[in-house]
């Protein structure tokens, strides 16, 4: 090591670093040096230096060139910086010719603040896009390309293609190398996917909000006609014909395609982010930093239900859209609204939020010499050495793709981690499926329209889960659990929820009374029919369409499918308003007379919309929800520190991307699939297309209601049984270590309780062989982890 006098005297370490910069002229070559806060901007190349350098080791920014001292360049050496670093003996300078490197500004970004601080950015706008706006349009999307539950659920799904074919290779290659602009290119191929979201819209024909059958239609028009009036309609086989046949097919796998992009890109974030962040902060502060991670990671979905709310307040053909021949409202039931807009807004704010990751490097050198500093204030030298901030494990982990295949096995055999990741798939299944389906539970379940469904959604179910992260890591910090601690604080918090879940299953309402699907047509007293049939006597000459659903209401209390049902056959407007009178309707004069009701004054007749209802649960249901989502959110902290905990440091990232793709298997990929199949099943009419059924025109709530959140009850179940196991072994790992300690002396015991580097202790046993290194002989030894003891 070759030293120098300073200004004050004192001896200090000569910093040697080069950089070569691409331009004309002579190089030159020079040797700096001198105390830590010169080393940055005091060293600044001359006037002229192109300001793109690279270094003779790679991984580092032009930042980092002056900030790197002989200390951190032993402490890191080149699993620090992924490169050679046996060369940094001199600085080549370019000539005068070249632009200036003000690193002044620059470093003052380089700080894992910073980073946190894009990364929360990125987050929210990848939150808003996959979980909140997704979900918001949803029920449009089916509505525009006549598609059911289950298939807006595999579209929905089908984000987590992308994540599982991403997130192992990923986690394994991309944690030993330059975090930052792996998480950068991410999120620009996000960014690409949300526009390609917008290419079905493109492609597609102008909507008709005829049901399929095409021609514009508008309030009044769907009356029961008779004579020749009635061939001027057309009919399924008709359209099919003018569509060629091929339906949506096409679009629907844009859709998909685009989903798979948007997965790719999401990837890197959450589990390369974390490792990052982790490395960079004491463990006091890693619960807190990824906590906020998190919570604003759940805050997106508020801010896209937002977006979304916003956007179906448009047409969906908003240029060409002339409300004096639609007369429409966002109220009514053949309104579809912009879906396309909000996928183009966060496609451009992906692509910018891109952008400064791709100026951090590889390792900020000044925030890894603070932890060290700081480490060897509180601890002495050998201890320093010990302590997992400066472990990284054997160097060629995650550099092979050979010692994959055993890196894999090392993680899956190791029950705890396998188990809490079983039990976090069915916490995950209820997030993706219960979140994803709340606003069409709203509509139907209580009759709102789309957009207040949706700012319901995002504004009380959405904030619960923000709060119930941040609580969740501050009861880790403030209470400094350790391993077991963390899972009986989940246990508690998951038990809660699956009472409140069967509070749920009593906060709803009944069916709608409507004629010829959930009553009958002349006898309202009858609830329930073996078969929905909405043909009947008073309407069966009036060539009714069964995928035209207009509801009426009429004045005997019952709601028809529409006017043409009901047998109406003239419309009246009321004044300048919307508001319609149906006229002359048999179906409503046949049922009076079946009940020897008096007529009113008007006669038999109906108004547009369906009849008014006395429920009164939205207002419990929607505390009870936030109470709901805040218990669920709350476990995520512990479960996530166990996680990292359960495996050695160099296998964070790794364990982190293999839990992604077990999951996505798990619980992302089936869990829509499987609660939009279990809705599907809750469907009373379907609307008929081309090739079968499109869209679900009526459910039977009372069905949707149990089967919805009765599955969600289910799954938390399964969740705690899982969670039980996992502290079953904690518990009987951490008495085999308690009576080791009595054997041990006090050094020994000293030495271990320092491990704690976070505000979980590891659960794993230093001791135990690396992937790379495992026998078949030695594996069977060393199979289960060791807990160490935990604060409670």
């Amino acid at each position: 090591m070759e030293t120098k006098e300073s200004e004050n005297g004192r001896p200090t370490d000569v910093a040697m670093a080069t950089y070569v910069a691409v331009g004309g002229g002579k190089k030159k070559t020079k040797r700096f040096g001198g105390d830590k806060k010169q080393q940055c901007c005091s060293h600044r190349p001359p006037k002229g230096a192109l300001s793109s350098t690279y270094y003779s080791y790679s991984g580092a920014s032009p930042v980092d060139a002056y900030q790197i001292d002989n200390e951190s360049l032993l402490d890191h050496g080149a699993d620090a910086s992924g490169g050679d670093m046996t060369s940094y003996g001199d600085v080549t300078e370019p000539a005068d010719d070249a632009v200036a490197v003000h690193c002044t500004y620059l470093e003052r970004c380089l700080n894992i603040k910073c980073f946190a601080f894009f990364c929360c950015v990125f987050a929210v706008v990848s939150g808003a896009l996959v979980t909140g706006y997704v979900s918001s349009v949803i029920t449009t999307i089916e509505k525009r390309f006549e598609i059911g539950s289950s298939a807006s659920g595999f579209i929905v799904a089908s984000v987590e293609f992308g994540t599982l074919g991403a997130a192992i290779f990923i986690s394994y290659f991309g944690g030993r190398r330059r975090i930052p602009a792996w998480i950068g290119f991410g999120a620009c191929v996000q960014g690409i996917g949300a526009m390609v979201f917008v290419l079905p819209h493109l492609l597609a024909q102008t909507y008709t909000i005829t049901g399929g059958l095409g021609g514009n239609s508008t309030l009044g028009d769907n009356v029961c006609t008779l004579g020749p009036q009635r061939a001027k309609k057309m009919y399924p086989g008709q359209i099919c014909d003018l569509r060629g046949g091929f339906g949506n097919g096409p679009y629907v796998m844009i859709l998909v395609l685009a989903q798979t992009m948007v997965g790719i890109g999401g990837s890197p974030l959450f589990t390369l982010g974390t490792t990052y962040i982790d490395d960079h902060v004491t463990r006091e502060s890693a619960p807190i930093f990824i906590a906020f991670l998190y919570a604003t990671g759940a805050l997106g979905p508020v801010l896209g239900f937002g977006l979304g709310a916003l956007m179906l307040q448009f047409y969906v053909d908003t240029f060409t859209f002339d409300n004096r021949i639609l007369n429409l409202t966002p109220a009514d039931s053949d309104w579809v609204g912009a879906w396309w807009g909000g996928f183009i807004i966060c496609g451009v704010l992906l692509l910018l939020t891109s952008i400064p990751f791709f100026g951090f490097p590889k390792v900020l050198v000044r925030e890894k010499q603070r932890l060290r500093e700081k480490a060897a204030g509180l601890v002495d030298s050998k201890v320093v050495e010990d302590d997992p901030l400066g472990r990284t494990g054997p160097r060629n982990y995650g550099t092979s793709i050979k010692e994959l295949p055993r890196s894999l096995w090392r993680l899956l055999s190791n029950p705890i981690y396998l188990i809490t990741s079983l039990g976090i798939c069915c916490e995950i299944s209820i997030v993706s499926g219960f979140i994803l389906f709340l606003p069409k539970y709203l509509e139907t379940q209580f009759g709102l329209s789309k957009s207040f469904a949706n700012l319901l959604t995002g504004g009380i179910g959405i904030p619960g889960a923000v709060v119930g992260i941040l609580v969740g890591g501050y009861l880790l910090k403030r209470f400094q659990l350790g391993a077991k601690g963390a899972v009986q604080l989940t246990l508690i918090l998951n038990l809660s929820a699956s009472t409140g879940f069967g509070l749920l299953l009593f906060l709803g309402c009944d069916n709608v009374k409507m004629a010829g699907a959930t009553t009958s047509y002349f006898n309202s007293s009858v609830q329930h029919l073996s078969r929905p049939d909405l043909a009947a006597a008073c309407n069966v000459h009036c060539g009714c369409s069964t995928n035209e659903m207009e509801l009426v209401c009429g004045v005997n209390g019952l709601t028809y499918f529409s006017p043409c049902h009901a047998g109406c056959v003239s419309v009246h407007a009321v004044g300048g308003s919307r508001r319609q009178n149906y006229t002359n309707c048999a179906c409503i004069r046949a049922d009076l007379d079946a009940q020897a009701a008096e007529w009113t004054g008007q006669g038999p007749m109906a108004t547009n919309g369906r009849c008014r209802s006395t429920c009164d649960s939205l207002l419990p249901f929607m505390l009870l929800l936030f109470l709901m989502t805040f218990l669920v959110a709350g476990t995520q902290m512990p479960l996530l520190m166990t996680t990292l905990r359960s495996v050695q440091m160099e296998e964070r990232a790794f364990a982190l991307g293999v839990q992604f793709v077990l999951l996505r298997v798990f619980a992302y990929i089936p869990a829509p699939i499987l609660f939009g199949t279990i809705i599907d099943t809750t469907c009373i009419l379907w609307e008929k297309v081309c090739d079968g059924h499109g869209a679900c025109l009526l459910y039977d709530v009372v069905h949707f209601r149990y089967k919805y959140v009765g599955n969600c009850a289910g799954m938390k179940l399964v969740g705690a049984l899982f969670f039980g196991v996992v502290w079953l072994f904690i518990k009987r790992d951490e008495s085999r270590r308690s009576r080791a300690k009595h054997k041990e002396d006090t050094t020994a015991d000293h030495t271990e309780a320092s491990c704690s580097w976070t505000g979980l202790e590891p659960v794993y046993d230093d001791n135990r062989p690396h992937a790379s290194d495992v026998t078949t002989r030695d594996r069977k030894q060393d199979d289960q982890p060791v807990i160490y003891e935990s604060s409670l």
